[in-house]
């Protein structure tokens, strides 16, 4: 079970599979596979692998994929590399998937209570002399657990709804919550997948048992705190941005399009002064400031960490 207290957005996850040999290839697979060859292959030059890439089963990291994300999985990996131990050299590569498709178990569901779901591929790789060991580890179910890498956009609270990786989300995956006297474990719904790399053969796989591949791909890692205050000013740069819009459509209705010749402020440089003494529209001063003001500040102090 995992007790971190960080909420660090992984660049890239890796989640667990398995994978069994099948050896002989059909006609059918060797038109597809022969989309990726540069001269065409033979049935006896071949090994076909059926890979189980992931699942829509809560993992031990308290996260699940949508249906929707094993959809968009399904495509992102046709083509895709398969390699050994997430190891990002040519030298480890050793197949390549071909097919895919993401299939119901019936009678079986998930821990949540949801149809079971598995994406399925199919992969092949030579049938040549320095792939022998390889090939006779997997007939001898010695090679048999592996882990895909990808990438999604959107991480949702199963408590909240809210953005996991942000200040809106209070909660902690793993952690037990009880609403309206029933009690709830945090998990995170992987959902827009953006990106598949690659399948790796691992001796102990992310998913149930191994964990997740988390940090930027040059190393570089990001705190928890820090991605709360990107995801606050990145929002709170979009907010100003549609206030900005919304004031200058109100003043274009009150003046009409401004000039070509703005001001530095995107002010007319002849506008006159708005602080005529005495202007029957002036809003009186008040010591309350409005809820959307405390808000905006409030995110700025976040955001830098001090006093406004």
């Amino acid at each position: 079970m995992i007790k971190t207290k960080t909420k660090t957005k992984p660049k890239q996850e890796s989640k667990a599979g398995t994978l069994k040999a099948v050896g002989d290839a059909q006609q059918a697979d060797l038109d597809l596979i022969n989309q990726y060859t540069r001269i065409p292959l033979t049935a006896d030059q071949v090994y076909t692998l059926k890979l189980h890439l992931c699942d829509n089963e809560m993992d031990r990291q308290y996260e699940q994929f949508t249906p929707n994300a094993l959809n968009q999985l399904s495509a992102l990996f046709i083509g895709k590399t398969v390699i050994f131990n997430h190891s990002w050299n040519a030298k480890d590569q050793t197949a390549r998937i071909y097919s895919t498709q993401v299939e119901t178990v019936q009678g079986q569901t998930t821990e949540d209570g949801q149809p079971y779901m598995r994406l399925i591929a199919m992969a092949y790789m030579l049938n040549r002399p320095s792939n022998e060991e390889i090939i006779a580890s997997l007939d001898g179910g010695i090679l048999k657990e592996g882990s895909v890498a990808f990438s999604n956009d959107t991480d949702t609270c199963s408590i909240c709804g809210n953005e996991y990786y942000s200040s809106s989300c209070p909660h902690w995956r793993g952690q037990t919550y009880t609403e309206n006297g029933v009690e709830k474990t945090c998990r995170v719904i992987l959902d827009d997948a953006t990106d598949a790399y690659e399948f790796s053969l691992v001796a102990v796989p992310a998913q149930r048992s191994a964990g997740v591949t988390k940090g930027l791909k040059d190393g570089r890692t990001l705190s928890a705190e820090t991605i709360k205050k990107l995801s606050a000013a990145r929002k709170l740069r979009d907010k100003a941005m549609e206030c900005v819009q919304q004031a200058r459509a109100i003043e274009d209705e009150l003046v009409g399009e401004w000039p070509d010749d703005d001001g530095p402020m995107g002010e007319p440089e002849n506008d006159p002064p708005t602080d005529t003494p005495g202007d029957p529209d002036e809003i009186p001063p008040s010591d309350e400031e409005p809820d959307e003001v405390k808000a905006f500040k409030a995110q700025i102090k976040f955001i830098t960490g001090g006093e406004i």
